[in-house]
């Protein structure tokens, strides 16, 4: 079923009292040298480590795992989030369990950062016969935030179609290596160890599932190459002494099967951060749309201006190849920005591009709760140089672009703080 449809059987319950942009026009983004920025892939460091763990353990597939999902799907909640959606727009989406939601102002374990879905996977929009949402989750520690022990990533497959069960499950992000004993993996962690990848943006395209790297690029996984592990105790992870794998407790685990790395052609300018991602399929070629987070100009030697090369809010487009679902590299084995602009949006936390056009999703904090805290979305149109600001939802994240050849597009965000979390949809023709 379409989200259109989806949302014409819920606009009686929902209403779309007409919201007005905010009075102040936010600034235009200053389009800058997209050439500053250069991706190198590795498909090849990884490869043994994968194949010495496809040897011990059984594969399965999407489609295995849905239907051993062992969570349910909960109806839409907490519409104080996203009231300033609902305002304009009709939206529609999910909740958590109770486990995974979390109380408000209580410590949580896992928080929410990235989504895509298999809109993104695939033009038809099914992968192995499923419509999903992918959202992945880091992990702060146990206990207090910071503290260990650390299980890195996790991404949760959800059922997003009605001839489906409405659930879903949680799988393991790892990354395998070899040691004295074979094959082997661990958590994903920053590369100091002391921090789990924050995982902030997610892309699904093909088989392949990019996870940005903060400081270096994407993390690459392979939706062919997953497998099931032991389960029964939360506190393994990777191979134990009787030769059995472990994830956490978790049943079943995607492994890293390469990289891709940023590489700075201007050492007079910030290194880019990979704070969130997003695939755009209207471009020529499909690309991705890189961003980066920033919350305080100041903190970054900027001064708020998109016309100053040291504020770090930038948006960078990477054309990819449909082939083999890389990055598209030129003749030096590069691949370089397409189209770059300084935002000058603090906080950002997602970007989207259709058709020329971009949509910027901005966060506030968390103190005096949501309404005191609803984030920006902010609309450019490169050929008009248009601009126009929106209220968003409280504590939201990561955009995901979802086109609907038999209805409206829609555009997917979700919330991260505990107590507050949902994963929401609103047609994109409301927020132009």
């Amino acid at each position: 079923m379409s989200l259109a449809a989806l949302a014409v059987a819920l606009g009686a319950l929902l209403g779309t009292a007409p919201v007005t942009p905010a009075t102040a026009a936010p600034p235009v983004p200053k389009p800058i040298a997209a050439r500053d920025f250069a991706l190198a892939s590795d498909l090849t460091s990884y490869r043994p480590a994968v194949d010495a763990l496809a040897a011990e353990l059984p594969r399965r597939t999407v489609s295995q795992v849905m239907a051993e999902a062992n969570r349910d799907r909960q109806p839409l909640c907490h519409p104080v989030v996203y009231q300033p959606l609902a305002a304009r727009s009709q939206p529609l989406g999910f909740c958590w369990e109770d486990g995974d939601d979390g109380q408000p102002g209580q410590y949580s374990e896992w928080w929410p950062q990235g989504v895509t879905t298999t809109r993104d996977a695939l033009e038809a929009g099914e992968y192995d016969g499923r419509q999903l949402v992918l959202v992945s989750w880091y992990h702060k520690g146990v206990g207090q935030e910071g503290g260990k022990p650390l299980k890195g990533v996790r991404v949760s497959f959800v059922d997003w179609d009605a001839d489906h069960p409405n659930t879903y499950r949680h799988v393991l992000l790892v990354e395998p290596y070899q040691d004295a004993g074979g094959a082997n993996f661990r958590p994903l962690l920053t590369s100091d160890d002391t921090a789990s990848l924050h995982a902030g943006g997610i892309v699904w395209y093909g088989n392949l599932l990019y996870v940005a790297d903060t400081s270096y690029g994407f993390r690459i996984f392979d939706l062919e190459r997953m497998y099931e592990v032991s389960t029964g105790d939360k506190s393994k992870v990777g191979r134990q002494p009787d030769g059995s794998y472990h994830a956490f407790d978790y049943r079943y685990v995607l492994p890293q099967v390469g990289r891709v790395d940023l590489r700075m052609r201007n050492t007079g300018i910030p290194s880019l951060r990979f704070s969130f991602a997003a695939l755009d399929r209207a471009s020529t070629p499909d690309s991705l749309i890189v961003g980066e987070y920033t919350g305080d100009p100041a903190g970054n030697a900027g001064t708020g201006d998109p016309a100053d090369s040291n504020l770090r809010t930038r948006v960078v487009r990477f054309p990819l190849d449909y082939t083999d679902r890389l990055p598209k590299e030129e003749a030096d084995g590069l691949v370089y920005g397409s189209e770059a602009y300084n935002t000058g949006y603090l906080s950002m936390q997602g970007a989207v591009s259709r058709n020329g056009r971009f949509w910027f999703a901005s966060s506030a904090g968390s103190a005096g709760g949501p309404s005191a805290n609803y984030g920006k979305l902010r609309f450019f149109d490169r050929g008009t140089g248009a601009v126009r600001e929106y209220s968003w939802a409280f504590g939201a994240e990561d955009l995901s672009y979802w086109p609907d050849p038999d209805g409206a597009d829609y555009l997917w965000t979700l919330t991260e703080y505990p107590g507050y979390r949902v994963v929401v949809a609103v047609p994109q023709a409301d927020f132009d």
